[in-house]
């Protein structure tokens, strides 16, 4: 809190963070090819434990809370290298990994990584094949996370962040344009079939090269204009190789390739963090923060460059040499200013609500008393990373006891729903 209260003063000097407020910071960023070795990224041009050395500067100048990484090899233990050896450094612990898929038939990956003492993970998705049923070259993560309100044991509403992390099929054939299509549709399907409001965003390398392709087209313009994605600087036009959106291009840091960067110099808007509706306007609890989304190391003097042409003093100049020797993406930051819900009061409970208290800590088992409204009650336990331990309907007459075997040790995040859908989220130490 005290690192996002004073990041808010130094960036947003109008702006006034008030108690029930706090600022969390999202990053997206390819690594490029992280620890997949291929016949032009080797060891000698994109070192494994230098790149780590490059993202530990990286995060640290970001003091990110929430971090969306494209081209981490498939090989799950890369991700918990990252999070080991490049988040949870010199004596940090907060943060956390969320549940790391592997992409059918690609050597390249998503990873997530969050702030566990804001969030905590409700649930991992992900969307597999194009519309039409073909497979997508990488599968595109889908990650729910619930914000750590102060007020959770109080009966306040519990606010709920949807994240989709993808790396879509690069290459500006019609082809690979129509792959990219099919993959965003199948993005626009999944939201609308999961009827999913509230606060969404859709983050990563889009591979787009302009604001009216087809994919693109899908994500801020869909048929349905309630569920559209909004880009929160509105730079919409003919990003490729124009040098007016210098100021927003991503791609590449390099002017010369070194055999795994590409090169040409910053000409291209390849990476993306989208906001839903609700968080353009405060909807529902978060909201962008304006003016603080920007590509890191961009200061817009750097069109057809490397970004460290010359002089750029928009970061560090450690920042700046652990960025282009690090990959050949810059990341892209926003700002969301979260505002705690208000405790509701017994007489503005749902007439179906319910109460419910468990032992705590548990051993071996959940144990629980439910009392109020309502004879059957569907329960699901969720490890931090959103993976399900178990889940069993029970029922009861106005007040009944309940034990549910658990294999687990932590904290389990325990999701009860009643008949009429009235639901509570409570975390459980289980020991």
């Amino acid at each position: 809190m005290i690192k996002n209260i004073l990041l808010a003063f130094v960036f947003l000097p109008l702006m006034v963070i008030s108690q029930d407020q706090e600022i969390a910071t999202f990053v997206s960023y390819n690594v490029l090819n992280y620890r997949n070795e291929t016949t032009y990224c080797t060891n000698n041009n994109n070192s494994p434990i230098a790149k780590e050395g490059y993202m530990k500067t990286i995060f640290s100048h970001i003091q990110p809370d929430l971090i969306a990484c494209n081209e981490v090899g498939a090989n799950p233990t890369n991700a918990v290298k990252i999070l080991e050896r490049c988040l949870n450094v010199n004596g940090e612990t907060k943060f956390q990994m969320a549940s790391f898929s592997s992409s059918s038939g690609s050597d390249l990956a998503n990873a997530f990584f969050y702030n566990g003492e804001m969030f905590t993970m409700y649930s991992n998705d992900k969307i597999l094949n194009e519309v039409g049923g073909a497979a997508i070259v990488r599968l595109i993560d889908v990650f729910t996370l619930y914000y750590n309100d102060a007020n959770l044991s109080l009966g306040s509403d519990t606010t709920f962040l949807t994240v989709f992390v993808a790396h879509l099929k690069a290459g500006n054939t019609s082809s690979n344009r129509g792959k990219r299509a099919s993959a965003t549709q199948a993005v626009m399907n999944y939201i609308s079939t999961q009827s999913l409001t509230g606060n969404y965003i859709f983050s990563g390398d889009f591979n787009v090269y302009d604001a009216s392709e087809t994919a693109f087209q899908n994500l801020v313009a869909p048929n349905d204009g309630s569920i559209k994605f909004n880009d929160p600087v509105n730079r919409m036009g003919d990003w490729n190789n124009n040098s007016s959106y210098a100021d927003v291009h991503t791609q590449s840091t390099h002017y010369s390739s070194n055999g795994c960067a590409s090169g040409g110099g910053l000409d291209d808007r390849f990476d993306f963090v989208l906001i839903s509706n609700d968080m353009t306007s405060d909807g529902d609890h978060m909201e962008y923060v304006n003016n603080s989304y920007k590509a890191v190391a961009n200061d817009g003097n750097h069109f057809n460059q490397s970004i460290n042409s010359g002089t750029n003093n928009s970061v560090p100049s450690s920042v700046l040499d652990a960025i282009y020797n690090g990959s050949d993406h810059l990341p892209v930051v926003m700002d969301i200013i979260i505002t705690e819900a208000m405790p509701n009061s017994v007489a503005e409970f749902d007439p179906a609500s319910f109460d419910v208290s468990f032992v705590n800590p548990s051993y071996g088992a959940l144990k629980g008393v439910i009392r109020g409204s309502g004879s059957e009650f569907q329960i699901h336990l969720y490890s931090v990373t959103g993976s399900l331990l178990a889940s069993e309907k029970i029922k009861v007459s106005g007040s009944g006891k309940f034990t549910i075997p658990v294999n687990a040790t932590g904290i389990v995040l325990v999701e009860i729903t009643n008949e009429s859908g009235y639901k509570k989220i409570v975390k459980v130490i289980q020991n």
